[in-house]
This record gives structure tokens, C-alpha cells and sequence, in this order.
């Protein structure tokens, strides 16, 4: 009976200590990315939203991608914002062809699958940044996803957050910083 009650003691310990594996989230590898057009850690004019600046949205480098990689979401954001962080572009579904992916702005084609969520401006497009006032830090996220999202062009940031975490393999970021000049609003 003794040896009874050490098994189902044994028994009960491993399946309290799998329970409590299975209940850690899986660890997510980390993706390199840089953003080669704000090199220095400053957003030049020409990426703007600004009167005056080119709203041109940058090229982004993202490199470990995991082999098990599909497609790649990015997410370009304002945490400095006075309300809320402020989403200045979504993308997603951007095909994945190697452990390095360069996207160049919004990637184009007639067949295509990428697809561009909402910005906070209400546009399905990249808005650069032109803060209310002084100097405000803009981060890009990038995930490495396990499939394509099947989620329409304009989706919230929530339900594409929603759908990331769903299916994220690796993650990494890069930000910059960008400074309003007085006469650019």
C-alpha cells in the first residue's frame, strides 16, 4: 500500500509540474531589425508626415527569421503619444523567401499577398510621424508568423495584434526618434 501512495504521489507531482510547463508561454526567438533610413537613431524629414516631409514609408531589414517562418508582420507605432500609442502602419502576410527579408516600403505586385491594416489616422497606408510637439520615439515591430493572417486590408491594431499572437515564431524591434521643427505643422 506504501508503494501505492508513492506512485500516485509521483504521479500527482508530474502531472502538476507538466500543468505548470504547459502553462508558460512558449518563447518567442528574437528577430534582428533595422530601419537602414534612420540610421543614427533619427527620422529624417523625407519619412514625415510633416508639411515639408516626403511621408515616404522606409525600407526595413528584418534578418533570423526562422525556418518555419511564412510570413512577416510589421508594426510601426508611437509610444510617446499623448493619449494612447499611436499606430502609424500595419502590414502583414509579407511573404517570407529566406532568413533575411528586406521590405521596402509596402511591397507591391498585382499578385501580391501583403496587406496593410489601419493606421490611428484611419488610413490603410503608412503615416510617418509629425508629432503635437518636441521629440517623440517611434518603434517598428516585426513578427515572424507560422502562416498568413486571414485578415481583410484595414483590420484594427487590435485584431491584428490578436491574430499575431496566434501564430508568432520570433519578434524584434528597431525605433528612432523624430523631432517636430516649429514651422512644420
Amino acid at each position: 500500500m506504501k508503494a501505492f501512495a508513492i506512485v500516485i504521489t509521483a504521479l500527482a507531482a508530474a502531472q502538476g509540474a507538466f500543468a505548470a510547463a504547459a502553462a508558460q508561454p512558449a518563447k518567442t526567438a528574437a528577430l534582428d531589425v533595422s530601419v537602414p533610413s534612420f540610421s543614427g537613431g533619427t527620422i529624417p524629414e523625407r519619412y514625415s508626415s510633416c508639411r515639408g516631409g516626403g511621408n515616404a514609408a522606409p525600407s526595413v531589414t528584418v534578418s533570423k527569421i526562422p525556418r518555419k517562418a511564412k510570413t512577416l508582420a510589421l508594426i510601426m507605432d508611437d509610444p510617446d503619444a499623448p493619449a494612447k500609442v499611436w499606430v502609424h502602419w500595419t502590414v502583414f502576410n509579407i511573404p517570407v523567401s529566406s532568413a533575411t527579408v528586406v521590405i521596402d516600403g509596402m511591397p507591391k505586385g498585382k499578385h501580391n499577398p501583403a496587406r496593410q491594416g489601419a493606421n490611428d489616422y484611419g488610413d490603410n497606408r503608412y503615416d510617418g510621424p509629425c508629432p503635437p510637439s518636441g521629440t517623440h520615439h517611434y518603434v517598428l515591430h516585426a513578427y515572424a508568423l507560422d502562416s498568413a493572417l486571414a485578415l481583410p486590408d484595414g483590420v484594427s491594431r487590435d485584431k491584428l495584434d490578436a491574430a499575431i499572437n496566434a501564430h508568432k515564431l520570433a519578434q524584434g524591434s528597431a525605433s528612432a526618434k523624430y523631432t517636430l521643427k516649429s514651422a512644420s505643422r
